[in-house]
């Protein structure tokens, strides 16, 4: 396999960083422990773990906002047009991912601990004070901001201290911590559509809260790098830059992740207003979908580590392209099923793989937080567009610009990641990239 362009100042033979390798430092954090990945072994599962329980908080957290979307709609901001709901959720995710860019160096100087403590703070009194909000402004200020500010501190260790652990196992490692993710976003969403009738919508936003709270216990006590601590760096590396492969990863991240989540946001919406499917199975929707997401990150995972993640994640790419496409011709109760269980399923399978592609393609483990936080840059612009130009798209009991946006986009992104396993590995099919 051809490997990336890489410069000679970060990969040499006097500095021999490979793709996906774990360097040969000592971590102070760890207790002196680096050197060659352990592939296995009571540390090395303990940090997939820790992951699970960042992803289930975290991602979970954002994947469920769907049954806010609704929520707010029919009742706490029903004045409001869904475009404008949609900037609640787009807010909270783009802070979440596009924050990595600070939040990355910060990583990787050796923060990792105090990045964890900061981001459960801000995660639960987000939550907290969402539970006591009524209008557009607070809520956007406490579950777009402040959520999102809590959940970029938790981010980075996400995706950036489990692959150091693992080599030839590790898209199956990330696969199962990032299933973390689905299985949050199932629990939140039927504690959610449980609870609130019940108890109302404060106390069901505090119990998600108190639930998030203990999840991120475990990664607090327990989570440690593998890798060294490197030192100050400037929040871009520019060498990156001159990487073809690297750049064109920036564009398949803006345009996937535009229109990535724009089912998640709208697919109850979508059941109401189209008519559908009736109301007692519209809110299992968002349900449906990430449990389909749920399987989707853990299959993947074996494939990817047999034939390459670029070889598995742009077919991945594709179909879930293709899927979305499809969208336009839901019309029956059996089609929005299925269509919310395979999206799911193409869709969790690709955000499985994303960590391990941003692994594969950082020469140097210790710049992958840095590299990390350019990476989601491009992500967060696209997850903050894409929900409020989708709800935008919306005319009345028409989603079909909205479905045709959501397609297009995702489309584009398998042509840039095409594109990039060519500048990794050629065109010869046979070779694992």
């Amino acid at each position: 396999m051809k490997q990336p362009l890489v410069p000679s100042s970060e990969a040499s033979p006097s500095n021999p960083a490979r793709v996906g390798e774990a360097s040969s430092h000592t971590d102070p954090e760890s207790g002196g422990v680096g050197g060659k990945a352990p592939e296995g072994g009571f540390q090395a599962w303990l940090q997939c773990a820790n992951t699970f329980c960042l992803w289930f908080a975290a991602r979970g957290l954002v994947n469920s906002f769907g049954i806010y979307q609704a929520y707010y709609e029919d009742h706490a901001l029903r004045n409001k047009p869904p475009s404008d709901i949609s900037w609640i959720g787009s807010l909270q995710v783009c802070i979440f991912i596009g924050g990595t860019t600070v939040v990355g160096p910060i990583f990787d100087i050796g923060h990792l601990t105090p990045l964890l403590a900061v981001g459960t703070i801000l995660t639960v009194l987000g939550l907290v004070f969402t539970s006591l909000c009524s209008t557009f402004g607070e809520f956007l200020l406490a579950q777009g901001l402040c959520t999102g500010l809590g959940m970029t501190c938790l981010f980075v260790p996400c995706v950036a201290v489990l692959p150091s652990y693992f080599a030839s196992n590790r898209a199956l490692a990330m696969g199962i911590a990032s299933s973390g993710s689905s299985v949050g976003a199932v629990v939140f969403t039927l504690i959610f559509e449980r609870l609130w009738p019940r108890i109302g919508f404060g106390w069901t936003t505090r119990v998600i809260a108190f639930i998030i709270l203990g999840s991120l216990l475990l990664p607090l006590l327990t989570m440690r790098k593998w890798v060294a601590r490197s030192p100050r760096r400037a929040l871009i590396n520019t060498p990156a830059l001159r990487e073809p492969a690297f750049d064109l990863m920036l564009c398949t991240m803006l345009f996937m992740f535009m229109g990535m989540y724009v089912p998640y946001f709208y697919i109850e919406v979508f059941s109401t207003k189209a008519g559908v499917i009736n109301s007692s199975l519209e809110k299992y929707l968002v349900t449906s979908m990430n449990v389909g997401s749920f399987a989707g990150r853990l299959l993947p995972g074996t494939v990817a580590d047999r034939v390459g993640v670029l070889n598995t994640i742009g077919p991945c790419a594709l179909l879930t392209a293709i899927v979305a496409f499809s969208w336009i011709a839901v019309t029956t109760r059996a089609s929005i099923l299925a269509f919310t269980i395979f999206y799911g399923f193409f869709s969790g399978w690709f955000q499985a793989l994303v960590p391990v592609l941003w692994a594969v393609l950082c020469p140097d483990p210790a710049r992958l937080g840095t590299r990390i936080g350019m990476a989601t840059v491009p992500y967060a612009i696209g997850d903050l567009l894409g929900g409020p130009i989708g709800g935008a798209l919306i005319h009345g009991s028409s989603f079909v610009g909205l479905q045709v946006f959501c397609g297009g986009t995702l489309l584009t992104a398998a042509g840039f990641l095409l594109a990039a396993r060519m500048c990794v590995a050629g065109f010869r099919i046979t070779i694992k990239a």
